[in-house]
C-alpha cells in the first residue's frame, strides 16, 4: 500500500468517526436512566457512562467524568479508564486481606504471563537497599491465593519459598523476583474500568485501601484508531513502518505509544526484518522504556524477528541488550528473552554462560540454562554441565537438569547419571530418576 493510500484511508476513517464524536458530545449534555447510566461515589465523584456508539472502539473504554470535586483534578469529560488501590500492611493479617481483595474471591489461582496485569494480579510495593520497587507476583504452575511463598519476620521477608520446600521454583515470591531482606509496603491493586458497573464494583472494593486514584485521559479515539490502522493496513509499506516508529519515539501520550507498539507487532511479519529489528531493540530495555506493555510489545517482535531472520542480525550489543531483558521485573519480557537468546544460537552463549555463573539472580541462572538446552550441542552441554558440578541451589539443579535432557547424546545421560550418585536430596533425585525413564531414545548412551 502507497505513502497517499494510507493517508486517503486514515482520511476516510476521521470522516466516518465524526458523527460518533458529536454524539459524545450529545451525551455529556443529554441525561438519561440514572441508575443504569450513572453512578456517584461519597467523595462527589460522579461517572456516566460512556456513549454506546463508542464503547468498545479505538482501543479505549472507561466511565466518563461528569462532576468532581475541585481537589480531585479531574475534569469534566476526563475518560477513567483503571481505578488503582494502594494499601499499606503493617503485618500478615493485613497483608492477607489485601491479597484477597486484589486477586477477588472469583479467582483461585495466581496466573503468569498475563496480558492485562489488572486481572487478577496483585503487585506488592517492596522497600529493597533504600529504593521502592513494584513486583507482581507471578508463579510457574496455579496455585491457591494464600500460596504466596513470603515467611516474614515483621513485614520483613525472610524466605521466598515458605511452603514450597519440596518444590522451591515454584513459588510465586521466588520466581517473582522477590528476595530475603525485601520489607513488604503495600498492596497495590489495579483494575480497569469499562463500564459503570465495574467502576461502581472496584471503587466499593477500593474504600478499604489506603488511598485511591484514577488513570484518565483525553478521548483521542480517531488517532488511536487511524494508528492502529497503519499497523492493521500497512502491510510492507515502509510509509507505514516508518510513521509508527515515529509516534512511538516522540509521543507523550501512553495510550498513543501503546498503540504503535501494537501496530508495529502487527507488522513483524511482513517488514524489513533488519529495520524493525534495529528500531525495537531499544524498547526492550527497562532502563529506556518504563512502560511494560511497550517493552512487551517489544520483546514480541524481536522474538518474532529471532525466528525468521539469521544470527547475524543480532551483533554482540544487540545480544547484550537482550541479555539484559533477562533481568527484566516482568515475566512476559524476561522469558522472552531468554527464548530469543535460545533461537539465536551458539553466539549467544558466552552471555548465557555468564548469567548462568552470576548467582546473584536465581531467575536469570534459570532462564538461561533453559536457553542453554534449547542451543544444545557441545557449546550447551559443557556450559550447563560446568554449572551444574558448581552449583549447590537445588531449584537450579533441577532446571539444569531439564536442560540437559533436551540433549540428545550420551554425555548427558551421563552427567545425569553423576548426578544421582552424588546428591544428598531425595527429592533431586526422584526428578533426575524420571528424567532418564522418560528421556528420548536419541539420549541412550551408544556402545
Amino acid at each position: 500500500m502507497s505513502h497517499d493510500e494510507l493517508i486517503t484511508g486514515a482520511r476516510n476513517l476521521a470522516k466516518t468517526m465524526a458523527p460518533a464524536c458529536l454524539g459524545l458530545c450529545a451525551l455529556l449534555i443529554v441525561g438519561g436512566c440514572r441508575q443504569e447510566r450513572e453512578y456517584q461515589t461519597s467523595s462527589g465523584l460522579t461517572v456516566t457512562r460512556l456513549d454506546p456508539e463508542l464503547e468498545d472502539r479505538w482501543g479505549t473504554a472507561g466511565v466518563v467524568v461528569k462532576a468532581s470535586a475541585a481537589s480531585s483534578g479531574l475534569t469534566t469529560g476526563d475518560l477513567i479508564t483503571h481505578v488503582v488501590s494502594r494499601t499499606v500492611v503493617s503485618n500478615e493479617e493485613g497483608l492477607t486481606a489485601a491479597l484477597r481483595r486484589a486477586i477477588g474471591p472469583q479467582k483461585a489461582a495466581w496466573e503468569i504471563r498475563k496480558v492485562d496485569p489488572s486481572d487478577a494480579s496483585a503487585v506488592l510495593e517492596v522497600e529493597r537497599d533504600g529504593e521502592t520497587l513494584h513486583i507482581e507476583l507471578a508463579t510457574i504452575e496455579p496455585r491457591d491465593w494464600a500460596d504466596h511463598g513470603m515467611g516474614l519476620s515483621g513485614m520483613r521477608i525472610q524466605s521466598v519459598t515458605a511452603g514450597f520446600e519440596q518444590a522451591p521454583a515454584r513459588s510465586p515470591a521466588r520466581s517473582s523476583g522477590l528476595q530475603v531482606g525485601d520489607r513488604v509496603v503495600a498492596v497495590i491493586d489495579e483494575r480497569i474500568v469499562p463500564n459503570v458497573k465495574e467502576f461502581r464494583k472496584t471503587w466499593e472494593v477500593a474504600s478499604a485501601s489506603t488511598e485511591t486514584y484514577v488513570y484518565t485521559h483525553e478521548l483521542t479515539g480517531i488517532r488511536l484508531e487511524a494508528i492502529g490502522a497503519l499497523g492493521q493496513l500497512g502491510g510492507s509499506s515502509p510509509a507505514a513502518l516508518a510513521r509508527l516508529i515515529e509516534i512511538l519515539e516522540s509521543s507523550d501520550d501512553p495510550a498513543v505509544r501503546r498503540t504503535a507498539a501494537g501496530g508495529l507487532q502487527a507488522l513483524a511479519g511482513s517488514q524489513d526484518g533488519a529495520i524493525l529489528l534495529r528500531a525495537m531493540l531499544p524498547y526492550i530495555s527497562q532502563e529506556r522504556e518504563e512502560d511494560v506493555e511497550i517493552r512487551r510489545n517489544a520483546i514480541n517482535i524481536v522474538e518474532a524477528l529471532a525466528s525468521r531472520l539469521p544470527d547475524t542480525a543480532f551483533d554482540d550489543a544487540s545480544i547484550d541488550l537482550v541479555a539484559a531483558a533477562m533481568g527484566d521485573e516482568d515475566p512476559g519480557v524476561h522469558f522472552k528473552a531468554g527464548v530469543i537468546l535460545g533461537a539465536i544460537g551458539e553466539r549467544s552463549a558466552p552471555v548465557l554462560l555468564s548469567a548462568l555463573e552470576d548467582a546473584s539472580s536465581l531467575r536469570a541462572q534459570d532462564i538461561a540454562a533453559t536457553a542453554l538446552g534449547d542451543i544444545g550441542g557441545d557449546v550447551g552441554r559443557r556450559a550447563l554441565v560446568s554449572a551444574l558440578r558448581a552449583t549447590d541451589d537445588v531449584p537450579l539443579q533441577l532446571t539444569i537438569a531439564t536442560a540437559l535432557a533436551k540433549i540428545s547424546d550420551g554425555p548427558a545421560r551421563t552427567e545425569l547419571r553423576a548426578l544421582l550418585d552424588r546428591t544428598d536430596s531425595s527429592g533431586v533425585r526422584e526428578f533426575v530418576r524420571q528424567l532418564l525413564d522418560t528421556a528420548p531414545v536419541s539420549m541412550v548412551s551408544r556402545s
